[in-house]
C-alpha cells in the first residue's frame, strides 16, 4: 500500500511539471514570443519540478517507506508494540498516528487471544490430568467410566453424560450403567439410551463410532432415521452435544457422549483434549479390564485353593521346597504351612520312593516332560504312613515370574484298603471257582493223567519182554525205559499244574512267556475240545517278549474265557464248533490275546453288563467269573472286553502291556 502512494506521488509531480512546460512552452509559440525565451521560461519550470519532487521525496516519499518498513516489521514479529514516529502535524503525522492506533488495538486484542489460549490450555491440561487421576485411581472399568463421566460434566458443565460399548460381536453400541446427569428431565432419555441399540452411523454415538473421532452437535438436526433418541433430547432441552471414542490402537473400545441444556459452539482446545484423552482412556481401559479379569482369576483360585478337598501345593522350581500349601494338604499330613516351606516332596517320601520322584521332578524341570502321576506313600507329621495319587505338573513361567510345580495330591489310604480287601475277596472267589470249575473238568484232567499212565505202563511191559527174551534186548529195554521218564515227567507237569492252580497262597510276579502259557492252558482244555467236538485253530505270533505277570492269574483268566467259549458251542448242531486263539504284538507297547468261538454269540443289551458281578447268563452260574477275570486283568494294567463275533459267536481281547505289567504305578 504504501509503495503504490510512495510511486503516485513522484507520478503527480512529474506529469503536473510537465504538463506545465509543456503549456507555458505552447502559449509562448501562440503569443509570437521568441523561441529562445520561451525554452528558458520551459527550462525553469522544469527546474522548478524537480525542486518540487526532491522536496517531496524527502516529507512524503521516506516517511513512506520507513512505515512500510515498520509494517513489514510488524507482520513478521507479531510485534504489536513498536510505534511510527513523526514529529510534524502533517498528513503523514496523521497517518502514522492512525498506523500507532491501529498497533495498539491489535497488541490489545492479541493479549486477550493469548490470555485466552493460555485459558483454554490450563482448562485442557487440568480436564486432563483431573480425568487421568480419576481413571488410575478406580478400581474398575465400570469405576473409570463413572469417574471419567462425573470429571467431564462437573469441570467442563456438561449436564448429561454416559458410556456405550460396542456388543461382543462388535455389531452394535449398548449404553452401559454408568451414567452422570443432574435431574429428572434427563430420565426419559436415559431409559430410552438404555434399551437402544445403536449400529455404526447411527445416533451421535454411532458416528463417533463409525468415523473413529469426535463429533460435536451444536445446530438443529432434524433427521430422526441417524438419531433415534432425537425427540427425547428435545424434550430434554438438549440445544448441543458432543462425544468421543476411546481408542486402544484402531479399534474404538467405548463412546462417551455429553448432552447440554445451553447452546455451545466447538472449542478446538476442548476437542483436542478430549481427542487425546481417548487414547489414554483406551490404554487405562485394556489395563482395568485385564486387572478385574485377573482379579476374578485369582479370587476363583485362591477359592479353589483353599476350598478343594484335595490336597494342593506349589513348588518352587529350582529348590524344590514348598511355596505354599492348603488347609487340606496340611489336615493330611499334620505339617503347618510354614514347616511345608522348609521341606520338599522328597523329604517327606519313602525311601524305595524318592529316586523315582527325584528324576521325574528333575524331568520336569528339564522340560522332559509336562506333567506327571505318582502313587506313593507319604510321610505325616506323626510318623505314620499315607497313601496319596499326587499329579504335578508345570505353571509356564514370564518375564515377572519365574515357573513353578503344581501338585494336587488325593488321600487315597481308604481306596487302598478296600482295594485290599476287594483283591483279597477276589482270591478267595477265584480260588472258589476254580474249585467249582475243575468239577467241571476232572474227567479232562483224568484223561490227562490217565494218558502218561497207561503209557508208563504199557513202556515197562515191554521193556519186561525185552529183557525176558533169551537174549534181552538191551536196546529197546533202554527205549522203553527213556518213554516212561518222559511219561513220568509228563503227568508231574500236568499235576504241578493242577496243584498250583488250586494252592491257596500269594503267587510271585514273574516274567512268563505268554504264548507258553496259552499253550499250557490248551493242555488242560484238550479233553473238553475232544469231548465236544470243538476244533481250536491256534496262532500264536513268533517274537512275543516276556511279560512281568501272576502265572497262575493269567492262566485263569485264559482258562476261563476258553471254558465259556466251549460251554457256549454247545448249542450249536448245525455248523462247525472252532475256539480260536491267537497272540499279537501291538505298536511294540502291548500283547493283544484273542479267544473266540462261534456260538450263539452275545446279546448286544448283556455286552456292558457281562462283567458285572453277579450277572450271569447261565442257569447255574455264580456270575462272578467275567468280574473276576476282568479285575485280574486290570490288576495287571491290561484291559479286557467283549465284542460281537464277525459270524455268530463272540470275541473275548485280552490287552496287557509289555512295559511293568503287573505293577500299580
Amino acid at each position: 500500500m504504501f509503495a503504490n502512494l510512495r510511486t503516485g506521488t513522484k507520478l503527480f509531480i512529474l506529469s503536473g511539471a510537465f504538463i506545465l512546460s509543456i503549456a507555458v512552452a505552447t502559449y509562448g509559440l501562440i503569443a509570437g514570443a521568441g523561441l529562445i525565451p520561451t525554452m528558458a521560461l520551459t527550462g525553469v519550470l522544469a527546474g522548478v519540478g524537480i525542486v518540487l519532487l526532491v522536496i517531496t521525496h524527502r516529507t512524503i516519499v521516506r516517511p513512506l517507506e520507513r512505515l512500510e518498513r515498520l509494517a513489514r516489521r510488524v507482520r513478521e514479529t507479531k510485534d504489536y508494540g513498536l510505534r511510527f514516529e513523526h514529529a510534524k502535524r502533517d498528513e503523514i503525522g496523521r497517518v502514522a498516528g492512525a498506523f500507532n492506533g491501529m498497533l495498539a488495538e491489535l497488541a490489545a486484542a492479541h493479549e486477550v487471544d493469548v490470555a485466552h489460549q493460555v485459558r483454554a490450555a490450563e482448562d485442557a491440561l487440568s480436564l486432563l490430568v483431573g480425568v487421568t487421576g480419576a481413571a488410575s485411581s478406580a478400581t474398575s472399568a465400570a469405576a473409570l467410566a463413572q469417574a471419567c463421566l462425573e470429571q467431564i460434566c462437573r469441570s467442563c458443565e456438561w449436564h448429561f453424560g454416559q458410556v456405550w460399548y460396542p456388543d461382543e460381536k462388535d455389531a452394535a453400541l449398548y449404553c452401559s450403567q454408568e451414567s452422570f446427569f443432574g435431574g429428572p428431565k434427563h430420565a426419559q432419555l436415559r431409559v430410552l439410551s438404555l434399551r437402544t441399540m445403536l449400529m455404526r452411523g447411527q445416533g451421535l454415538p454411532g458416528l463417533v463410532w463409525e468415523a473413529k473421532r469426535t463429533v460435536w452437535i451444536s445446530t438443529r438436526i432434524d433427521d430422526e432415521a441417524s438419531l433415534p433418541r432425537l425427540q427425547a433430547a428435545r424434550a430434554a432441552g438438549i440445544k448441543a452435544a458432543f462425544a468421543f471414542p476411546v481408542m486402544l490402537g484402531d479399534k474404538v473400545l467405548a463412546v462417551f457422549e455429553f448432552l447440554s441444556d445451553h447452546t455451545r459452539a466447538p472449542e478446538r482446545a476442548f476437542l483436542d483434549t478430549v481427542e487425546k484423552l481417548g487414547r489414554v482412556l483406551g490404554d487405562s481401559l485394556v489395563r482395568k479390564r485385564s486387572e478385574a479379569a485377573l482379579r476374578v482369576s485369582e479370587e476363583r483360585w485362591r477359592l479353589v485353593f483353599d476350598n478343594s478337598t484335595f490336597g494342593v501345593a506349589l513348588i518352587d522350581r529350582d529348590s524344590l521346597r514348598y511355596l505354599t500349601t492348603n488347609a487340606a494338604f496340611q489336615a493330611m499330613l499334620g505339617y503347618s504351612d510354614a514347616e511345608f516351606r522348609e521341606l520338599t516332596p522328597l523329604d517327606i517320601s519313602l525311601d524305595e520312593d524318592r529316586e523315582r520322584s527325584r528324576v521325574l521332578l528333575a524331568e520336569l524341570r528339564e522340560g522332559k516332560r509336562e506333567h506327571y502321576v505318582i502313587v506313593k506313600q507319604y510321610r505325616r507329621r506323626n510318623g505314620t504312613w499315607m497313601w496319596g495319587e499326587s499329579y504335578v505338573s508345570v505353571i509356564p513361567g514370564s518375564d515377572s515370574q519365574p515357573s513353578l510345580f503344581l501338585a494336587s495330591i488325593v488321600d487315597i489310604s481308604e481306596r487302598r484298603r478296600a482295594e485290599e480287601a476287594l483283591q483279597t475277596m477276589q482270591a478267595e472267589l477265584a480260588r472258589v471257582q476254580r474249585s467249582t470249575m475243575m468239577g467241571e473238568i476232572t474227567a479232562t484232567i483224568a484223561h490227562e493223567i490217565n494218558q502218561p499212565l497207561a503209557a508208563i505202563v504199557t513202556n515197562a511191559n515191554s521193556g519186561l519182554r525185552w529183557l525176558g527174551n533169551k537174549t534181552p534186548d538191551l536196546a529197546e529195554a533202554r527205549n522203553a525205559l527213556r518213554r516212561i521218564v518222559s511219561d513220568g515227567h509228563r503227568a508231574s507237569e500236568v499235576i504241578a499244574g493242577i496243584r498250583a492252580m488250586f494252592r491257596r497262597s500269594e503267587q510271585a510276579s514273574a516274567y512268563y512267556d505268554v504264548n507258553a502259557l496259552i499253550r499250557e492252558v490248551l493242555a488242560l482244555v484238550n479233553g473238553e475240545l475232544k469231548s465236544n467236538k470243538v476244533e481250536a485253530r491256534i496262532e500264536l505270533s513268533d517274537g512275543i517278549p516276556e511279560i512281568l505277570a501272576d502265572r497262575v492269574q493269567l492262566q485263569q483268566v485264559v482258562l476261563n474265557l476258553m471254558m465259556n467259549a466251549i460251554e457256549a458251542m454247545g448249542s450249536v448242531h448245525n455248523g462247525a464248533r472252532v475256539l480260536g486263539v491267537n497272540s499279537e504284538l501291538c505298536d511294540g507297547r502291548d500283547i493283544l490275546i484273542t479267544v473266540k468261538d462261534s456260538g450263539p454269540g452275545i446279546d448286544p443289551d448283556n455286552l456292558d453288563r457281562i462283567f458285572d458281578r453277579f450277572f450271569t447268563t447261565k442257569s447255574n452260574g455264580m456270575g462272578m467269573g467275567l468280574s473276576i477275570c476282568r479285575s485280574i486283568v486290570e490288576a495287571h494294567n491290561g484291559r479286557l472286553w467283549a465284542e460281537p463275533g464277525v459270524r455268530p459267536g463272540s470275541v473275548f481281547r485280552i490287552l496287557l502291556p509289555i512295559d511293568g505289567a503287573g505293577q500299580r504305578t
